[in-house]
């Protein structure tokens, strides 16, 4: 999968944590080089949140969306595009934090442009990990949760 993601344009991190003598994936966070992209061009709001272990390998995945100020031909709504993701063992700070540390290096790595706002469900965790990683970007909860 990792072969076929990086031949496809995507940069891939892997984390891994020695188990019993066994290396077992910790976390597996992927992004396209065309959604680095979009997300310098529209760094405004980027939403963040998690499924819960809902596929057949027990891992959350951690999607990541950002939000243009274009509206759709469809409808009078903004448009969202695709950031980033992830695949984390478990939603702790520690796994937020390597999460978002990647996505800085990967489309903020000179420290411009940064996001104006993350929006979020309630997860202290995740909350926690981004007032470490982007201290400058401002919080919302989302309105849902």
């Amino acid at each position: 999968m990792i072969v076929y993601l990086e031949d496809i344009g995507y940069t891939v991190r892997i984390q891994v944590e020695n188990k019993n003598g066994m290396q077992l994936l910790k976390g597996l966070f992927f992004i396209h080089k065309k959604a680095i992209e979009e997300a310098r061009i529209w760094p405004e709001a980027i939403t963040i949140d998690a499924t819960y272990k809902t596929n057949a390998h027990k891992l959350s995945l951690v999607n990541i969306v950002g939000t243009s100020n274009v509206t759709s031909v469809r409808s009078n709504t903004l448009q969202t595009f695709s950031v980033a993701a992830a695949f984390v063992n478990s939603e702790t700070e520690e796994s937020y934090t390597w999460i978002l540390r990647e996505l800085r290096e990967a489309v903020w790595n000179d420290g411009h442009g940064l996001p104006n706002v993350f929006v979020t469900d309630n997860e202290k965790a995740l909350r926690n990990a981004i007032d470490t990683i982007f201290p400058e970007s401002q919080q919302l909860l989302c309105s849902w949760h």
